[in-house]
């Protein structure tokens, strides 16, 4: 560094530079006031949900839409909504993505999730792929979305669409004491589907930006991606459950290690010459971590880790469905956006579209799945294809679309806007049916037999007491 240089950077700022500092910092305190507010509202939002038994997630998108709509009128509290919806969307997927994924890979059942894998694959691999090509022919020939829309187009949006949530079913599904097979199979097939959707989606995007592909390249780019992220994780585990062998009883060290890990490996594979998916490289990171690497976090630590992991993993979704909403009202309904009123009746078109494209592909493995694991039978395999709900990754990669000004304007809109249809349908529709079809499915027997052992247990302590 020369004396010049160094004697610009020692020396008083300019009036300018002072200015433009002031109204970043401003800017900053705008976001910080968006995010605090975001989460506030999300904590009297989730007392709302609990009391009304209404699914948590969609409110939460309609507050951010209703935050959006009134932003002019919110002061500073809206000023942060306008820049919050001008995000860079890779920053938004870095910072929001991890702990979701993470943090869901960690919790999951590993005894259960091991026999049910080739079931969670083909769900996952062969099913979604089929379920992504499926959807985009419906979107170009069915509702006849065409010109700009190129077939290019209708597959990204196939591929980010066939992204599931299972939050609201899993947790519907806990709360009735539905089988714990069942429960993490969905659990599991979200995971690893949305790992591969991402792969999918990532070479359809450059595609629609325009990048020239072979077809050979294609096919390299999708095993990268696909292979790369899974091996990438597993070595990864591999070096942070060796590290965790040598804290001892230090939940502090701990909780930090695994979550800044988590960060790290996923902007590694996202952003270094690596290349790979950062998706399946957190998914097999906190599979291993839930074989492995768990078992070297101190029982001491554990509780702890376990309500911080929670929390993040809770903390994002809440403001991810927010900032969605926000998006949406600034960008899609606000602006010079292209929606009228034949794309809301094709939204209701597409729902049925999705649900009917689901159910014919499990139905149709059916058979072969009945053979594998645990099995599947008719009322587990009308539950699982009921499950297919969207929402936070679906959103995420919209939001990716959205806010990519190389990609024409059409394309940006109709994604957006149906992301976040068919999110908040399924969210609002599956989810608030779920616990009646398993009621009438009769998949709550063992809440009954708890229920039964309870009440003796109970009957028992009182001829004792």
């Amino acid at each position: 560094m020369g004396f010049t240089t160094l004697g610009r950077l020692l020396s008083s700022p300019t009036p300018s530079e002072l200015e433009t500092s002031v109204e970043v910092g401003l800017e900053g305190n705008h976001v910080i006031l968006y995010i605090i507010a975001g989460l506030i509202c999300g904590q009297l939002i989730k007392h709302f949900a609990n009391i009304t038994k209404l699914p948590y997630t969609p409110i939460l998108a309609i507050f951010g839409l209703a935050v959006g709509f009134v932003d002019k009128e919110l002061g500073n509290w809206g000023k942060g909504a306008i820049l919050i919806s001008n995000i860079n969307p890779h920053t938004f997927f870095l910072i929001f993505l991890p702990p979701l994924i993470f943090e869901s890979a960690f919790s999951i059942d590993w005894h259960t999730i091991k026999q049910e894998i080739i079931q969670i694959l083909i769900l996952a691999g062969p099913l979604l792929v089929v379920n992504a090509f499926v959807t985009a022919f419906a979107m170009r020939h069915i509702l006849q979305y065409d010109g700009e829309f190129t077939f290019e187009a209708a597959l990204m949006f196939g591929s980010l669409i066939s992204a599931t949530d299972p939050v609201a079913v899993v947790s519907v599904m806990k709360e009735l004491g539905a089988s714990r097979t069942l429960t993490t199979m969905i659990e599991g097939e979200s995971l690893i589907n949305d790992g591969t959707a991402f792969v999918m989606f990532s070479v359809t995007l450059d595609l629609v930006k325009g990048k020239p592909f072979q077809l050979h390249e294609i096919t390299i780019a999708f095993t990268r991606l696909s292979l790369g992220g899974p091996i990438f994780g597993i070595i990864s585990g591999i070096v942070i459950s060796f590290w965790l062998k040598r804290i001892v009883n230090n939940s502090i060290l701990e909780t930090n290690l695994t979550i800044v890990s988590a960060y790290s490996v996923f902007y590694l594979a996202e952003s270094w010459k690596l290349e790979v998916s950062g998706i399946l490289t957190l998914v097999s990171l906190g599979l291993y971590m839930t074989k492995v690497g768990k078992t070297h976090i101190s029982h001491q630590s554990e509780e702890t880790f376990h309500h911080i992991l929670s929390y993040l993993g809770y903390a994002c979704e809440t403001l991810v469905f927010i900032i969605a909403g926000t998006i949406i009202a600034i960008k899609v309904f606000e602006g010079d956006s292209s929606i009228g009123l034949k794309d809301w009746i094709k939204l209701v078109a597409l729902y049925v579209i999705l649900h009917v494209i689901r159910f014919g592909m499990i139905y149709t493995l059916k058979w072969p799945m009945s053979k594998l694991g645990y099995g599947l039978s008719w009322a587990q395999a009308t539950v699982l294809g009921f499950s297919g709900m969207r929402g936070a990754v679906s959103l995420i990669l919209s939001v990716i679309v959205y806010l990519d000004g190389s990609i024409d304007q059409y394309i940006r809109d109709i994604v957006m806007f149906h992301t976040a249809g068919i999110a908040m349908m399924t969210l609002v529709i599956n989810g608030s049916l779920m616990g009646y079809i398993i009621k009438k499915l009769g998949l709550m027997r063992m809440n009954e037999v708890k229920k039964k052992m309870v009440k003796n247990l109970m009957k028992a302590y009182r001829k004792e007491v």
